[in-house]
């Protein structure tokens, strides 16, 4: 293959962790003279693929009664390993994932989740839950359908920025919950996009409070 020019298209990505924003800044570059640079023949046989993990969201665009066009970013913040991830339920006792359980009282029940993540010394760090996105817990019922329960803004248990999400479940929702076999009884705490897509941040089990 003969080389008559190089392009070169690169992204920089200031990633913050805690809150899922993801400042991207591209750029580009073309040689239109390259012989001092490569041979004129390139072997492109032994090309290496890459396999990307996160994704990047193309903004939508909009145009504007004006006649300019304007972009509306999406923020995703999306979970690929959650096994960092541990949670409590404000009883001092700490579970790893999928070994909480939620107890559900039959006139109603005010549960409390609140997230943890373990830093490299194996420390727990209040999970920053900050920023545009939903959360909800997701309970399987019968038929295939599911129940979602969304925090409790108004109590004084629900604090984003360091982890804690407070849950209202009625009885008659508890009742639903529970008509599912055990083996099959989980809940999902999830977080939706501003893309319709959700991910599951931490599960465990389901039980009646005795």
């Amino acid at each position: 293959m003969n080389c008559k020019s190089i392009v070169v298209q690169y992204n920089c990505h200031l990633y913050n962790r805690m809150n899922g924003i993801d400042i991207v800044r591209s750029a580009s570059m073309t040689i239109k003279n390259p012989y001092k640079y490569v041979l004129t023949q390139i072997d492109t046989t032994n090309v290496i693929n890459y396999k990307i993990v996160n994704r990047i969201e193309t903004p939508e665009m909009h145009i504007s009664n004006s006649g300019q066009a304007s972009l509306t970013p999406k923020i995703i913040r999306e979970f690929y390993d959650v096994t960092e991830i541990v949670a409590g339920t404000g009883d001092n006792n700490i579970y790893a994932q999928g070994r909480m359980t939620l107890r559900l009282n039959h006139s109603g029940t005010n549960c409390r989740i609140k997230l943890y993540s373990l830093n490299n010394d194996n420390v727990r760090v209040p999970y920053d839950l900050s920023g545009p996105w939903k959360y909800k817990l997701v309970f399987p019922v019968i038929n295939g359908n599911t129940i979602s329960v969304y925090p409790s803004l108004d109590s004084e248990d629900t604090n984003f920025g360091n982890g804690s999400l407070s849950f209202y479940i009625s009885g008659d929702k508890a009742n639903s919950i529970m008509k599912v076999p055990a083996s099959e009884r989980y809940f999902s705490l999830m977080i939706d996009n501003d893309d319709a897509k959700s991910s599951v941040i931490y599960e465990g089990s389901v039980e009646w409070k005795v």
